[in-house]
């Protein structure tokens, strides 16, 4: 035993082991202490083991792998961000979603994901798509203007020989050149006449969705043909499962099963809030009470139902530890179309289809940890555009470098989002279409001094710094209220002959002003911006439907139908006028193809011609017979005499020199 009030603190000198013919004992010798201990229990020396271990593991706060505690979740997960710096990217796209129809702008639909994540991250409020939805989905893909993809006129038909032209490199192509893994769940929208024109084929790794620019929530079927696939694959057992919930069901599915190393783009434009007004009844039964029209309650019943589908892939972002290091993005494609459509884009003049702000201002925001606390909950009002989610994405948070053939012509808004800079975009072209039905200008602006500059009676709008610019056609005009409020519509005179438009957006952000007469050197300015951006245009592509893609000759489905583009196609085809227009509208449009035909056979480049086909040619021309294929004509000679009976000739023999080598 140890005596009180000695050294009772052992200092172990020596270690040896030592056995005897009776057992194996082992000796401890420590200073003065020598003695044996007999371990014939190893149940003894168990217990002293596990206690060691329970002392470790209070000492040191070890978690065991059944019960991680969120701190060290976050541990691992910044540990996870510092081997992969690249962050992962969500887009989500909600399809015809109005301004005034989300909960920070003052909507009585109930969005309590969008209004959470909007509030926490940054909202933009000065930024900007497309009236339609083919042209902005486009430009998201592309960064490129849609008068520099021939897309310029309106959206790609589900019967049309078009698609997304297949010399541009798009967003995911980029991407993959960085070592991100692309994934798309929900709606196309960009062609899909000829197989190398699907999203597998231009740059996502998988595809979960439709083709088409709209179709039967449940039923998945449009014009008698049936429309959702998966990659390649028509997949026929999600018919009557409604798209949101299948939506928002693969991309958690896609989140949960990535490696966490490898950065993720998921682009998730839903089919909602497009018409057909279709939801189940659970989400549209809590609007009974609050509006009094029937296709206003579905409409946000269908907002809902997005926005619950938005929370739960968020959701899955935090399960799978990678929310820290991600960024979403949510924008909408164009602006709500109104009266039937229960949408509303309320106080904005116009709606979808049109260049008034009703039809191109967009719900935006970006929401991600990455972005620093003092910058989250802001409003950001510098300018902003669809196209310049390209640039944003590859170069600004993945940290890329854009290598494609064709300039782009968004910019990197990614300084100005994050630190709440000036964004480096001073103007926006709209867009210029040249096939519109055009309007001869009355009053000033009918002038050839004017029209030499930019015929302003093309269908066009530009947007720089504070001012913006409309010419042409525009109809939807007015200010429309939503479907069954107090507010009422407010339609304004329409002048016929008035082509031309001029207003201070930052000030008059609802274009109640037209300040044209009053500002004619900004109006001629702006024209010479059109015209230059103009002089950078492709012709529009705009083929007229092919019978070939009907779904009754693919057994209902609608798939591809081409193996090459149509033949003989120019890019300039299609009726513009619809059968309520006069005469004088389908004659100024056949003047129009009839001009850029022309121009496209001038600048036609004859290809040099194989030896046959010349000599074919010129065998047409001087009349003169082809071997292979024509018979002998009367007119030519006859056949000389056969040698035989031709005067024989004297033998004449030549002497042959001979040169000797000496």
């Amino acid at each position: 035993m140890l005596k009180p009030g000695a050294n009772n603190v052992p200092r172990y000198e020596s270690l040896k082991d030592e056995r005897n013919s009776k057992g194996t004992e082992k000796m401890i010798r420590s200073g003065d202490v020598n003695r044996r201990l007999k371990c014939n229990s190893p149940v003894l020396l168990f217990l002293g083991l596990l206690v060691c271990v329970l002392i470790l593991i209070l000492h040191f706060n070890i978690p065991t792998d059944e019960n991680i505690s969120a701190e060290t979740k976050s541990v691992k997960q910044s540990k996870s961000k510092s081997k992969n710096s690249k962050p992962h990217v969500v887009f989500l796209l909600v399809d015809d979603f109005g301004f005034n129809d989300i909960g920070y702008h003052g909507s009585k639909i109930k969005t309590p994901v969008m209004d959470t994540l909007a509030k926490d991250g940054v909202i933009l409020e000065n930024y900007y798509v497309q009236p339609k939805c083919s042209p902005t989905r486009s430009q998201l893909l592309s960064g490129r203007y849609q008068i520099h993809t021939g897309l310029q006129h309106g959206t790609i038909k589900h019967n049309v020989p078009n698609c997304l032209p297949l010399d541009e490199e798009t967003l995911p192509q980029s991407l993959k050149k960085l070592g991100y893994a692309t994934h798309m769940v929900g709606k196309w929208h960009l062609g899909f006449y000829r197989k190398a024109c699907l999203p597998t084929r231009r740059g996502f790794d998988s595809f979960f969705g439709l083709l088409l620019g709209s179709g039967g929530h449940w039923s998945h079927e449009r014009d008698g043909g049936y429309d959702f696939r998966v990659n390649e694959n028509v997949a026929k057992q999600y018919k009557n499962k409604y798209s949101t919930i299948l939506f928002a069901k693969q991309a958690r599915k896609i989140i949960m099963s990535h490696k966490p190393e490898k950065p993720l783009f998921l682009y998730v434009p839903f089919q909602a809030v497009h018409t057909p007004l279709e939801v189940p009844s659970r989400y549209s039964l809590p609007y009974k009470n609050v509006f009094q029209d029937r296709t206003r309650q579905i409409y946000a019943g269908m907002v809902t139902c997005v926005d619950e589908a938005i929370g739960n892939i968020t959701n899955a972002l935090k399960e799978k530890g990678i929310y820290q290091n991600s960024v979403i993005i949510l924008s909408t494609d164009n602006g709500a179309q109104v009266h039937s459509s229960g949408g509303s884009n309320w106080p904005l003049r116009g709606m979808k289809g049109t260049l008034w702000e009703g039809g191109i201002r967009a719900v935006g925001f970006v929401h991600s940890r990455l972005i620093p606390k003092s910058v989250r909950g802001t409003v950001n009002r510098h300018l902003a555009h669809v196209s310049d989610w390209f640039p944003t994405i590859v170069e600004g948070i993945a940290k890329g470098k854009y290598r494609g053939a064709k300039p782009l012509d968004g910019y990197n808004i990614w300084e100005s989002i994050k630190q709440n800079k000036p964004s480096p975009r001073k103007e926006i072209l709209h867009n210029i279409d040249s096939l519109r039905a055009p309007i001869p200008p009355t009053g000033r602006w009918n002038k050839r001094s004017i029209q030499k500059i930019f015929d302003i009676s093309q269908r066009a709008a530009i947007r720089s710094g504070h001012w913006k610019l409309i010419t042409g056609t525009n109809n939807r005009y007015g200010w429309y209220a939503p479907p069954g409020a107090h507010q009422k519509s407010v339609i304004p005179v329409r002048n016929p002959g008035k082509v031309l438009w001029l207003f201070n957006i930052t000030a008059d952000p609802y274009e109640k002003r037209d300040l044209s007469t009053k500002h004619p050197d900004v109006v001629i300015k702006l024209l010479t911006k059109l015209a230059k951006y103009n002089k950078t245009a492709v012709h529009v592509k705009y083929p007229p439907p092919d019978p070939a893609a009907d779904p009754s000759k693919h057994g209902g489905i609608w798939e591809p139908w081409a193996k090459r583009p149509p033949k003989g196609f120019k890019g300039i085809y299609g009726p513009v006028c619809s059968k309520g227009h006069s005469a004088s509208c389908i004659q100024s449009l056949k003047n129009i193809d009839d001009h850029y035909n022309q121009v496209e056979k001038e600048k036609e480049i004859v290809k040099p011609q194989p030896l046959k086909l010349k000599i074919k040619e010129t065998l047409q021309k001087v009349n003169l017979p082809n071997k292979k294929h024509s018979s002998k004509p009367k007119h030519l000679p006859k056949r000389k005499p056969h040698r035989k009976n031709m005067p024989k000739r004297k033998n004449i023999r030549r002497k042959k020199t001979i040169t000797k080598t000496k």
